[in-house]
């Protein structure tokens, strides 16, 4: 019919009957540049030089300019051979930035022609760190990169970059490089963390974070499986971080020599008692090795791993009590008994262990060693002990003291001797 022309189709009229002008010479229907979109035509006109006639039919259209001025900027370099970097960086930024157009394709074609110099330059300008941050990296501007992609605070980007610079330089340099970026230095440690957990404390050590490249070492080797292996981690731990001047460090490093020295005899120990077997040991504490080594008749070794951990005197004596009398050793629990006038410990270990091994009548020799007579009474009642209870109690005439242990106890011959030593002690 012979209605108008809607709105929105007469300007695309006009462009075609311009693109079918002898000039330009792109016979062009409807359909065909739907297919191809108009975007896409812009281009093509834009890289056969017909940049203005490209840009017109941009404006005209309502569309973006960016391809066509990017096509341009392009073009621009290629030809300006004989042009200094200055003098074509001047002429090229002018015009990108009042089209706020992107750098990067500008910047990537000056670097394929060997123009390094005006490469960064235009680069410089990118404000798109997506766009910026991967052709820095293609340049060799390796350290930029990782500024540029930490300011965007965008960690994909920023795991991007050093994930291609870890192929350029060892990680310990890429740890330096990071140094001042808290974001990049996250990043590669968590990644250090689960691909390389053992190069680790070196890293944090480039970083001059030495006490958590401590920890991380003492976590390592916490962590290994094998016994070997882990008291080699503990020794190189307390080789590295010995001569440290902060104290929590040293200590670190102390409590890692102790560690290394448990291992080896345990090793030593699972090697010559009989009845253990390797890796029976794996796990114990120090104080469970040592009294394990006096359980074992293995009293030098345990004595050395005290002496060499610096095992306080009471805990030493502790262990050693409980030790010998998991091992019936009653001869040299006797003998350890009279090295002081009284034991560091006092006498209950003495005869709560005797007791859980079975021997009662060793626990009430030592029971009658108590000279507080409450806390002698109180032992012999835990044993079920009432008569020696009694003995201990009428020993100080202590008729309520009778009284109490009398109302624990409930054999017929226990009460009669209870009875007896009360009626001495009222008279």
């Amino acid at each position: 019919g012979g209605g108008k022309v809607p709105p929105v189709v007469a300007p695309l009229l006009r462009v075609m009957r311009q693109l079918r002008s002898p000039e330009i010479g792109v016979p062009i229907t409807v359909s065909q540049l739907s297919r191809l979109s108009v975007p896409s035509m812009l281009l093509r006109l834009a890289r056969r030089g017909l940049i203005y006639f490209a840009l017109q039919i941009a404006l005209h259209l309502g569309l973006a300019t960016d391809l066509v001025v990017e096509e341009w900027a392009v073009q621009t370099i290629v030809a300006g051979a004989d042009l200094s970097d200055e003098a074509l960086f001047e002429s090229l930024v002018a015009r990108l930035k009042q089209h706020a157009v992107s750098f990067a394709s500008a910047s990537a074609t000056a670097w394929k022609l060997g123009r390094q110099a005006l490469a960064k330059m235009l680069l410089n300008h990118e404000t798109r760190a997506s766009e910026q941050v991967p052709l820095m990296i293609t340049l060799g501007d390796d350290r930029q990169a990782l500024v540029k992609a930490c300011d965007s605070k965008d960690s994909d980007l920023v795991h991007l970059a050093l994930l291609h610079l870890l192929r350029r330089h060892p990680p310990l340099d890429l740890a330096v490089m990071c140094k001042k970026l808290p974001l990049a230095v996250s990043l590669l440690l968590a990644y250090v963390r689960h691909r390389d957990p053992e190069s680790l404390p070196e890293m944090l050590n480039a970083l001059e974070r030495p006490h958590e490249a401590a920890h991380e070492a003492l976590r390592a080797a916490c962590e290994a499986s094998d016994p070997a292996r882990r008291k080699r981690m503990l020794e190189n731990l307390h080789k590295a971080h010995s001569g440290s001047k902060n104290e929590a460090i040293k200590a670190m490093a102390l409590a890692a020599k102790d560690e290394a020295l448990v291992i080896e005899c345990q090793f030593e120990l699972e090697n010559s008692a009989s009845g253990l077997q390797m890796g029976d040991l794996q796990g114990a504490s120090a104080a469970e090795t040592v009294r394990l080594c006096y359980r074992h008749n293995q009293h030098k070794r345990g004595a050395k791993l005290a002496k060499d951990i610096k095992m306080t005197e009471k805990l030493f004596c502790a262990v050693k009590v409980d030790g010998l009398a998991e091992g019936s050793d009653w001869m040299e629990l006797d003998r350890l008994s009279k090295e002081k006038k009284t034991p560091p410990i006092g006498w209950a270990p003495f005869v709560k262990a005797c007791y859980a091994n079975r021997r009662v009548d060793e626990a009430l020799k030592y029971a009658a060693r108590i000279p507080d007579m409450t806390q002698r009474v109180e032992l012999c009642v835990w044993m079920e002990r009432y008569r020696e209870a009694a003995q201990a109690a009428a020993s100080v005439r202590d008729v309520e003291l009778l009284g109490v242990i009398r109302a624990r106890a409930s054999a017929p011959t226990d009460l009669a001797f209870i009875d007896n030593l009360i009626a001495d002690c009222s008279q």
